[in-house]
């Protein structure tokens, strides 16, 4: 998905899309039409694909805390039972 995100960064910075300045509407060529919205597409796929990028990550930060905690309940839980043990 990384490389994915990366690619369309790359297509999207050298391709127009549909944001213009007020006024060049008028000047626009049928080319540079096609050409905007191609540039539009790649922007949906990279907005989407930052989306989903962002949101595995999330996850992936996610599963670690777990980790983490379950592991440091299981052993303040071990500890405990030692103590009741030495009792």
């Amino acid at each position: 998905m990384y490389t994915i995100l990366m690619a369309a960064i790359n297509v999207s910075g050298r391709t127009a899309t549909n944001l213009m300045e007020p006024g060049t509407l008028e000047t626009l060529t049928p080319e540079d039409i096609q050409t905007r919205i191609y540039g539009s597409k790649i922007v949906i796929l990279l907005e989407q694909s930052m989306l989903i990028l962002i949101w595995g990550i999330k996850g992936c930060m996610i599963l670690m805390y777990n980790r983490l905690t379950y592991v440091s309940l299981f052993h303040s839980e071990m500890k405990k039972r030692k103590k009741k043990e030495a009792n």
